[in-house]
């Protein structure tokens, strides 16, 4: 039985890099099952059949689908794996009845009903969920009326001592995968959702390999499937706390996604709202929570799992993932209106007429922050508070707390790394541990001090603020390590390293508030790097002065 759970398509990636190993590889992954489930995936095909195959790889499956005689389009982003698939279709006969084109899957658009069958394996799961639904939602659109979607791929288990087990072998082999080449396959969840969610209506589903691997056959029918939107809820649900609780600890450098899609919230109607926001965790839970006595819906846009402010400024929240939103979520079929409410916030990167050309639908920019979205909707109008950026104590508190896990590990994970090292192979007796500790005691207030004292610095230029707040740091340092039995040297260059330190926090920080300008910090910072630079030279030359004068 576990034989067969030793499955982990994760390592497909490195396969791809090695593609003359990829079928072999592939194979002694899955026990050649694979090549079975290909043989029962070819069989929905016939002859004079037009048959589309998605990330088609090495053609295994496209010349089984090109022996039935039917003309197969197969696409692949790959080109190392495509030269494979054109000489192994050469090898067989079969090259005249295959046009190959090297295409990503999410881009290929090949037009109205031009298919009789699509078909599909392993190809999803190297996907992330946005790009799943909009193949899916172009597989329906190619498709002839009739038209069947037959696709294998790599899923989660349901049955918890097999999910376990999957999930300690895939991490086995997501660990090699790293090591090796860049990006991993992520297992489906919710395969059968997605499918009927873009429209399909599902004739058969079956399991392999205790339950790692899931073909799906669907048919495109001219009544399309109802939307399904994603299921959630508004109530306290303890494990979302603390992964919100997470956010707040660890979102400085971590993205942490939710899915993207349809969101209902409370019961709404043809004439209720439709909201779009990011499909950061944390924000999508506050907007949720914001809405729970609104009947609405609410579109989570894929912005790679950034807040609405930094993906909107950092082009990950832009017009054509609005667009993306509302076409794979079918929205237009649950309301009577054309009109999208998107945050203030999100204005940096979303133009609200280019989301008209590519949807037809009207973008308003409503309140800047959640709790004022009822008030907007029921009144129709933006008060002088929901247009105002804030950046309150208890916003820069939480800021204060991502920005000090966040300089903590960036800063300290190297020493760690290797002082641990040095102290088990060498014997390397300093009290690492100590140093560390009181580094990371002195990032954290002053991160928690500067998030405290934001607004209490006069200054609207970052810069300044940190030659201000680092001076401020190093005169407390100073005041607090004045001793007689401290070396003037010493204390200078503690004094030194602590301005700098506040110098690079204060600038750092400015990527976790919504005030900041970002072509004048990108200026400013070429400037505190001359000021860091200057405080190394000027420690180092301290130090040799001061050594020639002792000797």
């Amino acid at each position: 039985m576990r034989r067969g759970l030793k499955l982990a398509y994760v390592y497909m990636k490195y396969l791809e890099s090695r593609p003359e190993k990829y079928d072999e590889g592939i194979s002694k992954l899955a026990h050649g099952i694979i090549k079975k489930i290909n043989e029962h995936i070819a069989n929905y095909v016939h002859e004079g059949d037009r048959v589309l195959d998605i990330g088609c790889g090495t053609g295994a499956l496209t010349i089984r689908c090109a022996r039935k005689r039917a003309k197969v389009v197969a696409i692949d982003k790959s080109p190392a794996l495509l030269e494979i698939a054109k000489k192994k279709a050469l090898d067989r006969n079969v090259s005249d009845k295959i046009d190959f084109i090297e295409v990503d899957a999410v881009k290929y658009l090949a037009g109205q009903a031009q298919f009789n069958v699509i078909v599909s394996s392993l190809a999803l799961s190297e996907m992330n969920d946005m790009q799943i639904q909009l193949v899916l939602h172009n597989a329906w659109q190619s498709l002839k009326i009739g038209g069947l979607l037959v696709l294998v791929d790599e899923v989660v288990p349901h049955k918890l001592s097999n999910k376990i087990y999957y999930h300690l072998i895939r991490g086995f082999y997501r660990l090699l995968t790293s090591m090796r080449v860049k990006g991993i396959t992520w297992p489906i969840r919710d395969l059968t959702r997605k499918i009927q969610s873009a429209g399909f209506h599902l004739q058969n589903t079956q399991h392999y390999l205790h339950d790692t691997l899931e073909l799906h056959v669907a048919q495109k029918t001219r009544e399309r499937h109802p939307v399904i939107p994603i299921p959630h809820s508004t109530k306290f649900n303890l494990v979302s706390r603390l992964r919100e609780l997470y956010c707040i600890l660890f979102g400085g450098f971590r993205r942490i996604p939710t899915e993207p899609g349809l969101y209902v919230i409370g019961k709404p109607n043809q004439n209720s709202p439709v909201l779009v926001t990011a499909n950061y965790f944390l924000t999508v839970q506050r907007v949720k929570r914001a809405l729970a006595s609104l009947d609405s819906y609410l579109l989570v846009a894929d912005t790679k799992g950034i807040n609405v402010w930094c993906s909107a400024r950092g082009g990950h929240f832009t017009a054509e993932e609005v667009a993306d939103i509302v076409k794979t979520s079918r929205i237009e079929e649950l309301v009577n209106h054309k009109q999208l409410i998107l945050p203030q916030l999100s204005a940096g990167g979303v133009d609200h007429l280019e989301v008209k050309n590519l949807t037809g639908w009207t973008a308003r920019f409503g309140p800047n922050y959640a709790k004022y979205i009822t008030e907007y909707i029921q009144t129709g109008r933006k008060t002088k508070a929901m247009r105002e950026v804030t950046f309150t104590l208890a916003q820069r508190l939480e800021a204060s707390v991502q920005h000090a896990f966040f300089i903590s590990w960036k800063l300290l994970k190297y020493p760690i790394i290797i002082l641990t090292l040095l102290t088990l192979f060498f014997q390397f007796l300093f009290p690492w541990e100590l140093l560390l500790l009181e580094l990371v005691f002195i990032v954290w207030a002053m991160c928690l001090s500067l998030g405290a004292l934001f607004y209490a610095i006069p200054t609207s230029s970052f810069l300044i603020k940190g030659i201000i707040f680092g001076a401020m740091g190093s005169i407390a340092s100073s005041l607090f390590l004045w001793s007689g039995s401290i070396p003037n040297v010493d204390l200078f260059n503690w004094s030194l390293g602590m301005f700098a330190l506040g110098v690079f926090i204060t600038m750092d920080f400015s990527g976790m508030t919504p005030i900041s300008n970002p072509r004048s910090i990108e200026r400013e910072y070429m400037r505190m790097i001359y000021i860091l630079v200057t405080a190394i030279i000027l420690g180092a030359v301290t130090n040799i002065l001061w050594r020639a004068i002792l000797s």
